[in-house]
């Protein structure tokens, strides 16, 4: 079974990339568009322009939220295997004098 934050990376991704194609194709079809219909196409233009930018956002924060868990998994793993009060050493010992 899939991690979530996999599978919202996946969701993630497969939207930014409907939006940037979508994007596409509204900024040719307002290109080539006149009157009242390519007020309307500019406007979606716009809506789709602003769903992108949140999205790359969203991406951003994700895979900083993943970055943070990974690093708490990494810290719990170290403390597991040197005990809750020993800080990992590096595989170096230190003597008392």
């Amino acid at each position: 079974m899939s991690e979530p934050s996999t599978l919202l990376g996946i969701y993630l991704n497969d939207h930014l990339a409907g939006a940037t194609g979508g994007l596409a194709l509204f900024r040719r079809a307002t290109s080539s568009a006149q009157g009242a219909s390519k007020a309307e196409l500019a406007e979606l233009t716009q809506q789709v322009t602003q769903d992108r930018q949140s999205l790359l956002a969203l991406i951003d924060r994700a895979e900083r939220q993943a970055q943070k868990l990974e690093e708490l998994r990494l810290h719990a793993a170290a403390r597991a295997l040197t005990g809750p009060d020993r800080a990992p050493t590096g595989g170096h010992t230190t003597t008392g004098s």
